[in-house]
């Protein structure tokens, strides 16, 4: 099967003034006394109460949550433009449905693109259905080459496997007191005087039921070896205010959402669209709108896989349909009066985009079609 992306602006603003809690989150150089052992990942989570964000302090890796990574999974499917590196499982809220916060490393899909760590929620509805609700930002790279730039990690996050790192802050946290840190990704540096690095933990802390959170972390290494901690502030739960959401569908941060009926999708773009009741033998159709104003219908079989998709824009638009693989087939050829540009291969077309009365049209079938196939699907989308 290809890998098709489909452009979704999921970059938030970036996380400004993260909140600095007491515990957790509060510490700084001058707190440093004694050492304390790392937490433990396998110890009993807190009790869940309806509304409220519930920390893992079990098992980071979605791997080892079936749940959160089956919702992830099915929220990032068909984003183009845009890739999710998945890190680590913060916290869940059960709510009408069940909201996950995920760690995650976020890269466009475009030509030397720097990543991003993010913190991304999931929010799965009662039937299943799963979609990104919120994502911020914890990094965010510099232009290349300019002095004291943030140098975002894009290789090994895990600090186990950037040994010189784990050493600075193993020094950095040596003589805290209470508190027990646990890391959980490397994100990235800054070289200004000496080099300071970033990374983000788990903390428990030395109280009775303690309530984890997790800490952005920065120490700085002097030319000379000395290390000095810098600040831990906690990025999540950030505040009060989360865990108090209600995630019932009336605050989605995402650039898109669902709407019953392609009327319903024409009223809100201003756009008026024709689509063919089936395509490859779709089984169900869905709608979405754009905050750019696009309207696309999704085509989908039996098991609620994406098989198809149609895209329309105001406009011109280069690429409308995101996909930017690269096909042994790439031409125009002619449908009526207006010329299509239609790529794929091995007998088969995957993508065919289009302009005609002020507007920039996008057929993605996953599975492709042989071009006369294509050729009348397209005659049949106005």
């Amino acid at each position: 099967m290809k890998n098709t992306v489909y452009t979704r602006n999921m970059i938030a603003a970036a996380l400004a003034g993260m909140m600095v809690l007491t515990g957790c989150g509060s510490a700084s150089a001058a707190q440093k006394e004694t050492a304390v052992p790392s937490a433990d990942p396998s110890a009993e989570t807190t009790e869940n109460t309806k509304g409220a964000w519930e920390v893992n302090n079990k098992l980071l890796s979605l791997d080892k949550n079936p749940e959160a990574k089956a919702a992830f999974e099915r929220a990032i499917e068909g984003l183009d433009g845009y890739s999710y590196e998945a890190i680590a499982l913060l916290g869940t809220q059960v709510v009408a449905g069940t909201n996950y916060s995920i760690l995650v490393r976020g890269t466009a899909v475009t030509p030397d693109a720097k990543p991003v760590y993010q913190i991304i929620t999931v929010y799965e509805d009662v039937t299943g259905k799963a979609e990104i609700t919120d994502t911020k930002d914890l990094t965010e790279a510099s232009e290349e080459g300019t002095t004291g730039a943030l140098e975002v990690n894009d290789g090994e996050y895990d600090l186990n496997k950037n040994t010189d790192v784990q050493a600075v802050f193993d020094k950095a946290l040596a003589d805290l007191v209470g508190d027990s840190y646990e890391p959980v990704a490397y994100t990235g540096s800054q070289v200004v005087a000496g080099t300071t690095y970033y990374a983000i933990y788990r903390c428990v802390p030395a109280v009775q039921d303690p309530k984890d959170s997790f800490v952005l972390i920065t120490a700085t290494e002097s030319p000379d070896g000395t290390v000095e901690l810098g600040d831990i502030t906690t990025i999540f739960p950030a505040d009060d205010a989360m865990a108090d959401a209600d995630n019932s569908g009336e605050q989605i941060a995402a650039p898109f959402h669902t709407v019953d009926t392609l009327e319903d999708a024409e009223k809100e773009t201003g756009i008026e669209l024709l689509v063919p009741e089936s395509i490859n033998g779709s089984t169900a159709v869905e709608y979405q709108v754009y905050d750019e104003g696009m309207l696309e219908v999704l085509y989908e079989d039996a098991d609620g896989n994406i098989i198809a998709r149609v895209r329309k824009i105001s406009g011109q638009q280069d690429n409308l349909s995101g996909d930017y693989n690269e096909y042994s087939v790439a031409k125009d050829v002619t449908s009526g009066d207006i010329t299509v540009s239609v790529r794929g291969g091995n007998d088969k077309l995957y993508v065919a985009e289009w302009n005609a009365n002020d507007a920039s049209y996008a057929l993605s079938v996953e599975d492709g079609m042989e071009e006369s196939a294509l050729l009348e699907t397209v005659s049949s989308i106005q």
